[in-house]
């Protein structure tokens, strides 16, 4: 007689890989922010640095919140919406390669993570990064241009995300990291 598969059991094994999945992009986008600081200072001066900590990192940790987030809500990872998560952070992290884009990668990525993310937290940390780059984009830099179209994208990942019928989300709770 053949045991039948315990559903319990499957469900500790598939949140026991969440988690170290979780933990290692968390410990990975720790290394690489700090990684590529290092990095920056022994390439730059002291104006260069201050300014990529507080406009790089930042947005390197986001990422990995968000990732790290949209494997603890849920017990199976859905390609689709786990696929526009990393379209919304490859296009953003397409400007540490080319700078020359039309577009702001802070507003893609944090545009698209305000309206698809679940957690009321990493939602929160996206408004405050939102507005810091808001405030220099605007502001400082007088970049309305590349402010608006990464606005843009990130409000339309959003819409496919949340039109397709793929997008649907299964649960929506309060989690974070």
């Amino acid at each position: 007689m053949k045991a039948e598969p315990n559903p319990a059991s499957n469900a500790r094994a598939t949140r026991g890989w969440h988690m170290l999945i979780r933990r290692g992009v968390q410990t990975a986008a720790i290394c690489l922010s700090a990684g590529l600081t290092i990095r920056k200072a022994m390439r730059s001066d002291l104006y260069a640095t201050l300014h990529f900590v507080q406009y790089v990192p930042p947005m390197v940790l986001f990422a990995a919140a968000m990732i790290s987030s949209r494997l603890s809500h849920s017990q199976r990872i859905r390609l689709w919406d786990g696929g526009l998560d990393l379209v919304a952070i490859g296009i953003a992290g397409s400007r540490l390669v080319n700078s020359d884009t039309p577009f702001s990668g802070h507003m893609v990525l944090l545009t698209y993570g305000i309206i698809s993310s679940q957690g009321r937290k990493l939602r929160l940390f996206a408004l405050i990064l939102l507005i810091h780059t808001t405030c220099l984009k605007l502001f400082v830099w007088g970049d309305f241009s590349t402010w608006a179209i990464g606005a843009g994208i990130g409000i339309l990942l959003s819409l496919i995300q949340q039109l397709h019928p793929w997008g649907k989300a299964d649960v929506r709770t309060n989690n974070f990291l």
